[in-house]
């Protein structure tokens, strides 16, 4: 006759001859398929911690669809007769279910860190100040702390050599020092500057130029691969020092004549520092612009100092890079920071490019000037007024 399905041993059991109810399969152990008198070896790939503990948690005898052989997790893996998922090791990562052996535990990504076991991603990036390589267990790994002339940002995944212009001189930087502006360093990887900078005025620059020229001491800077490091005994004129006359250099330069209109005053995308532009002067060490003074000019480029307005003429205060003619009804003496001048009241001035006092003259009998800096007088004398000279 037929049997009755609700009496057939259930799935994650078996049940054997004359059995009051069905025994849960062991640790290492299922069976999906109902009706059996034993239970089948674990497979790889899932995992077998014994029915009981599922019957345990649900108060009652289980018919689980897989049979007490759930899949291995992530972070996890699992070979044939597998009771518990053996985790991955700190460094890697699984992110896949099913896995069957340890090649599905992957190295932990470059810039990150796996600091645990079991993981099915990666912890997190890097501390910054280091640099973490594949398959990098901790955050900050002493071994891979960044050496000096390089930077490491957080999830680095090798340190970043400090480009010219920049520096680091202790291990574990975060990122390169920008050399201070005005001056200018042409090598990468530098971890000294051969003079103590921090400490320096450098608000003085004959002491800083003098700090220089004494300095034709050694740099030391990193040559290729982490470890060949070397000294570097190059003349400091070629290596560090001001920014030329005629030029500034801002933070980070990495040219003593930075021109942001050419490649050569460009470096990883921006320029630091450029040509001195008309209307100002750039003495060497320069860290910007400075526009010249009144009764100054400037009108080319590339020049270290401003020149004295001639006489006779004038620049407005806000272009110092052309002079202008001074005009009738003023006088413009040479480098006179308040030019032009209007002729006083009661004179006029019909003379351009006047320079002198003198060249404004006195309003000529009959006539009358009514107001100061006037090129010519400005009327007769009413009748029934008197109009001597300077009126």
């Amino acid at each position: 006759g037929s049997t009755n399905a609700s009496l057939l041993c259930p799935r994650g059991h078996y049940c054997g001859e004359l059995t009051a109810q069905p025994a849960p399969c062991i640790m290492g152990q299922y069976q999906d398929v109902i009706g059996h008198t034993s239970c089948k070896t674990c497979f790889a790939g899932a995992y077998c911690p014994g029915v009981e503990t599922f019957d345990s948690e649900a108060g009652l005898i289980t018919d689980r669809s897989d049979g007490g052989a759930p899949p291995c997790i992530k972070g996890h893996y699992c070979p044939a007769n597998t009771a518990s998922p053996i985790p991955c090791s700190p460094g890697t990562y699984n992110p896949t279910t099913h896995s069957t052996n340890d090649t599905a535990c992957l190295q932990c990504l470059l810039g990150h860190h796996c600091n645990e076991t079991g993981l099915p991603a990666p912890s997190g990036p890097c501390s910054p100040g280091f640099y973490c390589p594949a398959g990098t267990a901790l955050r900050e790994p002493e071994q891979y702390i960044c050496p000096r002339g390089y930077g490491c940002p957080e999830g680095s995944a090798e340190p970043e050599i400090c480009r010219e212009g920049t520096f680091s001189t202790h291990p574990g930087a975060h990122h390169c020092t920008m050399i201070v502006r005005g001056f200018y360093l042409k090598l990468a990887g530098v971890i000294d500057l051969g003079w103590s900078y921090a400490e320096m005025n450098l608000t003085n620059r004959t002491e800083v130029l003098a700090a220089i020229a004494d300095a034709t001491a050694q740099y030391v800077c990193l040559g290729s691969g982490y470890a060949a490091i070397s000294v570097c005994t190059n003349p400091t004129r070629n290596i560090m020092g001001l920014c030329d006359d005629g030029y500034y250099c801002v933070a980070g330069s990495h040219t003593p004549v930075p021109q942001a209109s050419l490649s050569s005053g460009m470096s990883y995308g921006y320029a630091y520092g450029d040509i001195c532009p008309v209307g100002h002067r750039c003495p060497s060490g320069s860290g910007a612009p400075i526009p010249c003074s009144a009764g100054l000019y400037q009108g080319e480029t590339a020049k270290p100092d401003c020149k004295t307005i001639p006489r006779g003429l004038y620049a407005t205060a806000g272009d110092k890079s052309v002079i202008l003619t001074c005009p009738l009804g003023h006088y413009c003496p040479e480098g006179e920071p308040t030019s032009p001048i209007p002729c006083p009241l009661s004179t006029f001035g019909n003379l351009s490019s006047a320079y002198a006092l003198a060249h404004c003259h006195k309003c000529p009998p009959g006539m009358y000037c009514a107001s100061p800096g006037i090129g010519l007088p400005s009327g007769l004398c009413g009748a029934g007024f008197i109009c001597p000279t300077a009126s």
